[in-house]
Formats: C-alpha cells, structure tokens, sequence
C-alpha cells in the first residue's frame, strides 16, 4: 500500500487504532541515513509529497544509519515511525 495525503493516513489511523500496524514503508539497503532512501512499493517517498513521520523519526534507533530499523508503521496517533522489520504488529494492506 502506500499513503497519500492526510484524508488517506487518517483513516489508515482509524482502521488500526488503538494498535500500531506495519503500512508497507520500506527503506533500501543502500541508504546512508536515517532519513534517506524510503519508499513505497509504488516509489520513492520523496516523489509522493507526502509524510507523516513522527518528530526526530525515522531515526534508525540512535541516529545513526546502520539498518536496524528499516521497516515503516503508524502508530495510534497517525505519525509514522521506523521499526525494526521483524518485530510483530498488526498490518495493512491494499489491492
């Protein structure tokens, strides 16, 4: 899936909440920061214009890009924050 625009990731929020859930938002393996390299199965992120990122998020747990969190979820309040892509939440998915 990807999320578009707010209307979208508010009812992404809706859906999930009072739960976090994976939204299908992945980071390459070739990316050199934290904030870099983050794409949707669609595309890059950046191509999109739209993001939802948490404040300080995605931070790759200390700031420091060496791939510990490269998998994409929205939490309860609708921001989005980089995990660990083996941890277990609930996910969304769209055909």
């Amino acid at each position: 899936m990807s999320i578009e625009d707010s209307a979208e990731n508010d009812c992404m929020r809706d859906a999930t909440a009072p739960y976090s859930a994976w939204i299908g938002l992945g980071q390459g393996a070739s990316a050199a920061a934290p904030t870099a390299g983050w794409s949707w199965h669609t595309g890059p992120l950046e191509s999109q214009g739209f993001a939802a990122f948490a404040i300080d998020e995605p931070d790759d747990a200390d700031g420091i890009e060496d791939h510990v969190e490269d998998c994409g979820l929205i939490d309860p309040s609708g921001e989005w924050r980089d995990e660990a892509c083996g941890g277990e939440n609930y996910f969304i998915c769209e055909w």
